[in-house]
């Protein structure tokens, strides 16, 4: 069934009343495909995307109340610290590019296919995550071995712990190519 205009006649209230559950539990991409179609049918300057925190889809700027619960959990800790002044240096960034360009520029949770990836060569939106906080220990916030560069969604499961921090070393050192599945690819050449 292909959208238009004439279907809804500039109706968004009544389109979203139609995107309730179960249609919401089909997968991200699905729901990011419909949230571009939706823009391009209403037109407007502003963008609709499927949110990643409630799932629900609304204007690109809108925060949700889950989204905003996020942001406040994340930068709660986060007040005027050593950490914080670290992560505004310029030996982060050089060392932030240095570890996007090890990986390959790609989220090694989702090059290992682990839960939540939507593609496996994912690119965008990625970052350097620590996989000890520098809170925890500051010794460690320029080692190769305790960075690993992930996408949005896997950095915040491994924030909330979804994803251990051992299998986050484990993802390093592959990707460094000191870990087991490396040298087990070596050992079958």
């Amino acid at each position: 069934m292909l959208l238009g205009k004439e279907c809804f006649e500039g109706d968004r209230d009544a389109l979203f009343s139609m995107l309730e559950p179960p249609f919401l539990d089909r997968e991200p991409r699905v729901l990011r495909c419909l949230s571009f179609r939706l823009s391009f049918i209403f037109g407007g300057d502003e963008m609709l995307r499927s949110c990643k925190y409630c799932g629900r889809i609304h204007e690109a700027q809108d925060i949700c109340p889950q989204k905003q619960e996020a942001i406040t959990r994340r930068m709660k800790n986060r007040k005027q610290t050593v950490a914080l002044s670290f992560r505004r240096s310029n030996a982060w960034t050089n060392k932030s590019i240095a570890i996007r360009g090890r990986d390959h520029y790609l989220c090694l949770c989702c090059r290992a296919m682990l839960p939540g990836t939507v593609r496996q060569f994912e690119t965008h939106d990625l970052s350097v995550h620590h996989i000890t906080p520098i809170e925890e220990d500051y010794s460690k916030r320029l080692e190769d071995t305790n960075l690993i560069t992930l996408c949005e969604t896997h950095h915040e499961m491994c924030e909330r712990g979804d994803i251990s921090r051992d299998k986050q070393r484990a993802l390093v050192l592959d990707s460094m190519g000191e870990g087991e599945a490396y040298k087990e690819h070596i050992l079958v050449m």
